[in-house]
């Protein structure tokens, strides 16, 4: 159904999903849940799998994993909230849980069939992924209960190769250690990879790959930070990894990088309080942590250190870069000096007009609540970005709490790009539809044109992932993300290019 695809798009900062962890839960580490369960048999209700390509039906209740997430598809999602334990609903309100899957359904598509449940024993109590196709991309939806049978972790992945095996005819059910990425360090005759890690003081311990070229000694490093949302080490959406293109490509051409997993997709992450958490929490600290960790290594040049931003990250170089003046240089891919709530209250306007211009009238009477929600959304954030100083903490906007656009905003002043010296080189796609080539790069460098060292450049038929694209529309950018395509060849020549000239 076209409405529904279309109906929320993923915003620069993506509303709620920074909440939603690809590990086993939203409050606590595995090892802490432990403390919740008696024995894995008592951790859920029994399993009772619909039988796969089965049509779609209403579930009669929303207890076993599988009927938990036909609850979700369905729009019962009051009904999975409510088994939400105390903790999990402080983390996350019932508006943001709305909002979050009304944006994972539109990056999916059409539910086509349900395909298995894995299962999996972590640390003495049970983890479930129901595995689910869609028209554009398979989803794992990995649960957890606690000894009462309340949600106690929820969190989403695409593709299959991500879930955990089916129990084997014996019932006998793969044992873990630990939730991790199933991707390895790789090593080939240009580069090869370290396993690191990187913390921030009173953070969690984030995983990380040091790429080095062969070949080269002391080779200059880029650290990459990422977008908005939670991100794995290759800062994977749909069928794009950004950050492993990024640092393949560059260690191909002499420069190493260093990647971690975001601290928001981080098994280990624990918030004290969602309600105070901001960008300095999400990127700034673990971004300073990153280049700490590199002045201590002796196998890269420790006087050519970069830092890379894609999206949120290219918006937030600035302050990095004014925190550690020492730094060669800084990159903004596809960022924006632009105010954040305007960013997306203009891209969920976009959405909401093309959406209205393509369906018909049929499909816009059967979207009229969820039409009615987004313009509702949107009427809200523009009141608050007016006062936003006025706005409580906690009170949803796109469904994050205020505060964190507040602590945007504080470190979006003018003075960051102003007083900014050091080289900045700006990439941006002409066809990015997150941020726009006619307002955020033409922004970027009015405010920078004071500076001798800024660099830019602006790609043809290039979205806001930098791979090729030639859409033209903001609701469809899920289509334009779902096939595997890569970083554009010239957008890692000209970043090796701008490091080796500084």
């Amino acid at each position: 159904m076209v409405i529904r695809r279309n109906s929320v798009v993923i915003g620069f900062t993506l509303a709620a999903l920074l909440f939603m962890l690809p590990g086993c839960s939203h409050k606590q580490p595995a090892k802490q849940l432990e403390e919740n369960v008696n024995t894995p048999e008592t951790n859920a209700p029994e399993a009772n799998a619909p039988e796969a390509n089965a049509p779609e039906k209403q579930a009669s209740n929303c207890t076993t994993p599988e009927e938990i997430a036909a609850c979700l598809r369905n729009g019962e999602i009051e009904r999975v909230y409510q088994q939400f334990d105390a903790q999990m609903q402080e983390l996350m309100s019932l508006e943001a849980l709305k909002a979050t899957m009304a944006q994972l359904y539109g990056i999916l598509g059409e539910f086509v069939s349900y395909q298995r449940t894995g299962q999996a024993e972590l640390q003495g109590f049970m983890v479930y992924d129901v595995v689910d196709k869609y028209e554009r991309q398979t989803l794992v939806m990995r649960i957890s209960f606690d000894k009462d049978h309340k949600i106690n972790g929820l969190s989403f992945k695409f593709g299959e190769e991500n879930a955990f095996p089916t129990p084997g005819a014996d019932g006998e059910v793969a044992k873990i250690d630990s939730i991790k990425p199933n991707d390895g360090p790789v090593s080939t005759d240009k580069y090869s990879e370290t396993e690191v890690q990187v913390q921030a003081a009173g953070g969690p311990t984030l995983d990380a790959f040091l790429t080095l070229p062969k070949g080269v000694e002391k080779p200059p490093v880029v650290i990459l930070v990422h977008g908005s949302g939670p991100h794995d080490k290759n800062e994977t959406i749909l069928g794009a990894a950004p950050f492993k293109d990024i640092a393949y490509g560059l260690g191909e051409r002499g420069i190493a990088t260093l990647r971690y997993t975001k601290r928001t997709a981080s098994p280990n992450w624990k918030p004290a309080d969602i309600n105070r958490f901001g960008i300095r929490e999400e990127t700034i600290d673990d971004a300073n942590a990153a280049i700490a960790l590199l002045r201590t290594r002796t196998d890269i040049n420790t006087e050519k250190i970069f830092v890379l931003g894609h999206s949120l990250g290219g918006m937030i170089v600035p302050v990095i870069a004014k925190e550690n003046p020492t730094l060669s240089g800084v990159i903004s891919v596809a960022g924006t000096p632009r105010d954040i709530l305007d960013v997306q209250i203009e891209q969920n306007v976009r959405t909401l007009e093309e959406t209205k211009a393509t369906a018909s009238p049929e499909e816009l009477k059967e979207a009229e609540a969820q039409i009615k929600q987004l313009q509702d959304m949107i009427d809200g954030a523009i009141a608050s970005t007016k006062d936003l100083d006025k706005v409580a903490d906690e009170t949803p906007i796109f469904g994050v709490p205020a505060y964190y656009y507040k602590s945007l905003r504080k470190h979006q002043d003018k003075s960051y790009y102003t007083e900014l010296r050091m080289p900045i080189l700006l990439l941006q796609g002409e066809n990015d539809m997150q941020v726009y080539a006619d307002k955020d790069f033409t922004a970027y460098k009015e405010i920078l044109k004071d500076n001798p060292k800024m660099v830019s450049h602006l790609y043809p038929k290039t979205n806001h992932l930098m791979t090729e694209s030639t859409n033209t529309k903001v609701s469809t950018i899920f289509e334009d993300y779902t096939p595997t395509k890569h970083v554009r060849t010239e957008v890692i020549d000209d970043i090796a290019a701008f490091i080796k000239a500084n």
